[in-house]
């Protein structure tokens, strides 16, 4: 008896070609989608980076470097082998959504022979194959070998002169300016304090443990998001202080102060922004006197520098719009989310039902410990009663609650993620525990989110791991 398992995002990123070359126009008809997106598949796994060039449509092909595609395709036949059985035995099959003759979706199924236990990372991941027809063949319509940091450092190169700023080492960005970074997202800087321990006790924080004569430098700014991927990761940017020295001196906590990126949600969708503290620390004399700072986001190639002290003639700020964005990639799944009640797949064997939500849990959360404090000023916990279950995914065995992401959105575009940081709460999720084939578990899950959010706030989640493939769910 053969076996079915859905192909990996692993096999559809390293989409072969079709077509071995030929000249000949290819049929606009399903099947001959279905052959080329097969014959793709196939030939990622027998190691043809020829195939995968000509598989690719012009735009990509004309963006690729051809190293680059053997490298990944030799380094894939390493995930794909197998003790079980010879990867060249798979069988490939396809079926077609969405035909038209100009583009189609096909779904891929991977057969394996008789006996065979898994396919290795083959198991996880998607099981479409977008497809559009272009100069007389079908070719896929993504190129995931295309580097576009290059091109993304010219854009931000050009946004930079648009602004007429440089934003160079020798040439920072004043404070106090929106200035673009890159990735869809703008920065001002809004204060720095050299000596700050004594600051962020004022600030209601606590200093964080320092080395023997080390000091720490504290750093405000604004930062906003306006790119159509959602969400977007505040932990992707990345800032350095330039040191007396030349060299970096890298960010650390400020204690226990709740406006860090890594304090609460760093999930932010099109038009949200929010204010930050960040911390460095090191000996009074690793500090400039002339403060610069180096952003970058992402793996990009070109960082924009700023001058923490000195003030732009002209100052402007970030700009954040309220509610979900016209063109934002998740918008349509956001504004029409499950009901309450209804159980959802979410990806990797686990289905996430929300039952209800209390929008006002201060009261709770404080009866709960007297060890929890009050929610900062302007926010508000947020408690959801949810039902997480797991079927087994691919595998069979236990799943991990960890791997289940929760978190909520609402018209601020700044994501409230399961931080609350309190304590004893009756009933609350241990969302580190293993959930076994067949198991669920139900309990609540607590939210820090903004007080102005609570009318609109709606709740996504996914179980699979550095996925943002989310789904949608309603909390009234």
């Amino acid at each position: 008896m053969l076996r079915r398992l859905a192909i990996a995002a692993s096999a559809t990123l390293l989409i072969s070609a079709c077509g071995g070359g030929s000249s000949a126009p290819q049929e606009q008809t399903e099947e001959a989608a279905i052959e080329a997106a097969t014959k793709a598949v196939r030939g990622t796994f027998v190691n043809r980076s020829g195939d995968v060039i000509d598989f690719m449509n012009e735009e990509c092909r004309s963006n690729v470097d051809t190293g680059e595609i053997k490298q990944a395709l030799a380094l894939a036949q390493v995930f794909f082998q197998s003790d079980d059985y010879d990867i060249a035995d798979i069988e490939v099959t396809g079926t077609v959504e969405d035909f038209t003759p100009e583009a189609a979706t096909v779904v891929i199924e991977l057969i394996t022979p008789e006996g065979a236990d898994d396919l290795g990372f083959l198991t996880l991941g998607d099981d479409e194959v977008d497809v559009i027809y272009e100069n007389g063949k079908w070719v896929g319509t993504d190129c995931d070998f295309e580097d576009t940091t290059e091109r993304d450092a010219e854009d931000l190169q050009a946004a930079l002169d648009e602004l007429g700023v440089s934003g160079t080492q020798d040439d920072p960005a004043p404070a106090d300016l929106a200035v673009p970074i890159g990735e869809g997202f703008t920065l001002a800087i809004t204060g720095y304090t050299p000596d700050a321990a004594a600051m962020i006790e004022d600030l209601g924080g606590s200093a964080p443990y320092l080395e023997d004569g080390e000091t720490i430098a504290l750093l405000e700014y604004d930062i906003a998001y306006s790119g159509d991927e959602e969400p977007a990761s505040l932990n992707d940017v990345q800032l350095q202080l330039v040191g007396a020295d030349g060299v970096g001196v890298g960010t650390t906590g400020c204690g226990n102060m709740n406006n860090q990126t890594y304090y609460g949600a760093t999930d932010v969708f099109s038009g949200g922004s929010r204010s930050v503290v960040t911390c460095f620390a090191a000996t009074p004399d690793a500090f400039p006197a002339t403060p610069i700072v180096s952003v970058s986001v992402g793996f990009s190639d070109r960082s924009v520098y700023f001058d923490a002290a000195t003030p732009a003639a002209e100052p402007t700020s970030v700009v954040a719009s309220t509610g979900p964005a016209p063109d934002g990639s998740l918008t349509a799944d956001r504004t029409d989310p499950s009901p309450i009640g209804t159980p959802v797949d979410i990806g990797e064997g686990w289905t996430f039902t929300v039952n209800g939500a209390n929008f006002d849990a201060d009261a709770e959360v404080l009866a709960a410990s007297d060890f929890n404090d009050p929610a900062p000023e302007g926010q508000v916990y947020v408690l959801v009663d949810a039902t997480i279950a797991y079927d087994g995914g691919s595998d069979g065995e236990a799943g991990s609650l960890f791997s289940v992401d929760v978190a909520l959105v609402g018209d601020s575009n700044v994501a409230a993620d399961d931080q609350c940081s309190v304590s004893s709460l009756d009933g609350e999720l241990d969302l580190f525990a293993d959930v076994f084939p067949g198991g669920s578990t139900s309990g609540t899950l607590c939210f820090l989110a903004d007080a102005a959010d609570t009318d609109s706030l709606v709740a996504y989640a996914t179980g699979e791991i550095f996925s943002d493939d989310y789904e949608f769910f309603a909390l009234r």
